[in-house]
């Protein structure tokens, strides 16, 4: 079999780790917000934050969940 024409794949051990780009990520539902964050990167250890909101407009706070 002739050799590969690409270069091998790296991929830097610490941003695999994160699995965050920047090690924050947000991804947007229906009237919820969940921001992602990489562990050990937030002074508090904070990994998950939901925020449920009442309207469609995401400008009232329903609730704020954490995971730690």
């Amino acid at each position: 079999m002739p050799p590969s024409w690409s270069p091998k794949l790296f991929i830097d051990r610490d941003k695999y780790l994160n699995l965050c780009p920047n090690g924050e990520k947000t991804v947007f539902y229906k009237k919820c917000r969940v921001d992602y964050y990489a562990k050990n990167r937030q002074m508090d250890g904070i990994v998950k934050r939901i925020t449920i909101y009442k309207d469609f407009k995401c400008l009232i706070i329903q609730e704020i969940r954490m995971y730690y």
